[in-house]
């Protein structure tokens, strides 16, 4: 196809004209088309891919301020929630409405990144839960307790000749890479320590593979990454936790690792260490309490609150 400016200068028609023409084929092509059996589609809804595409919706859209972007992943979410979780267990695909195959590691880690993803976006406490739910399955029924890292089939999956525990990424990212990011994340968030460890225990029984072929594993260099170097987690506190003033400095001082999560005052059922961080706002003086704090982490230890978005800047300017 030439761009309609090209066609005009060689048949001297004006632009316009070649775009009637232009369409006026496109039309014809197609009900010519519409007369042959169309391609078959595949149908089936896939918890895993749903989740990438949702983590890549909820990102785009929080960044470039695309709600619509947003209210799609969080319906495709709910849509996976309603259909594929069901009695505790979170099943693999669906097609039709009815879903079935126990998940495999990739469903649960794929769908944990995304609700975090989510949660940065707006906070839900009943999400952070679910996937804390979802983070407790992948340490029950996958986790390797004896080597460390996790099986690509749960523990009370069907019995097979060979239960793989995929290390290098393929098509898709690496199930075992994106735990080991995952876990760390929740840990960091929620405070849960037992995260951190299968995250660890999961880079120690990688660590040959990664010697031997590094750009094979690039999924688990990342996660390996967050270990050495724990990104920054801000947590804005207050009714004002999406105003412009402390919009600009995140935007100045956070890199494309960190993560900042925005929870009002009045949200009920935090994680552990979320609620310290209401503790501590609690036991401030009323005369020096700001409506809106900021409490800067690197892994597991956080600076004092930044009360305004100046000091905010400042506590990022020295991560």
């Amino acid at each position: 196809f030439t761009d309609t400016a090209t066609i005009a200068a060689k048949t001297g028609l004006e632009p316009r004209a070649v775009r009637r023409l232009l369409l006026s084929a496109r039309e014809k092509l197609f009900a010519q088309r519409e007369q042959r059996v169309r391609p078959g589609r595949d149908e089936k809804i896939l918890t895993s891919w749903n989740a990438l595409m949702i983590r890549g919706m909820a990102r785009a859209g929080r960044l470039l301020d695309r709600t619509d972007w947003l209210d799609s992943a969080h319906r495709a979410l709910e849509h996976l929630q309603r259909l594929h979780w069901r009695d505790g267990r979170l099943l693999a695909t669906s097609r039709d409405g009815m879903a079935r195959l126990d998940a495999y590691l990739d469903d649960h880690v794929y769908l944990i990144d995304a609700i975090l993803e989510l949660l940065q976006a707006h906070w839900d406490s009943e999400l952070y839960a679910f996937a804390a739910t979802l983070a407790d399955r992948v340490l029950d029924g996958f986790e390797d307790r004896e080597a460390g890292g996790f099986f690509f089939t749960a523990s009370d999956h069907e019995a097979l000749l060979h239960r793989p525990r995929p290390l290098a990424d393929d098509a898709l990212p690496s199930g075992n890479g994106v735990a080991i990011e995952v876990l760390q994340r929740l840990s960091q968030l929620g405070g849960d320590l037992r995260y951190q460890d299968a995250a660890t225990r999961a880079l120690r029984a990688a660590q040959t593979a990664l010697q031997r072929a590094p750009y094979a594993h690039v999924g688990m260099l990342e996660g390996l990454r967050l270990w050495l170097q724990p990104p920054t987690q801000v947590v804005i506190r207050g009714d004002d936790a999406a105003g412009s003033d402390w919009r600009e400095a995140l935007d100045q001082g956070l890199g494309p690792y960190d993560s900042v999560y925005r929870i009002t005052s009045d949200t009920p059922r935090l994680p552990p260490a979320l609620a310290a961080m209401q503790a501590a706002e609690a036991s401030t003086p009323t005369s020096t309490l700001a409506s809106t704090l900021a409490f800067v982490c690197r892994g597991h230890a956080c600076a004092p609150p930044a009360d305004n978005a100046d000091a905010l800047k400042f506590l990022l300017s020295r991560e």
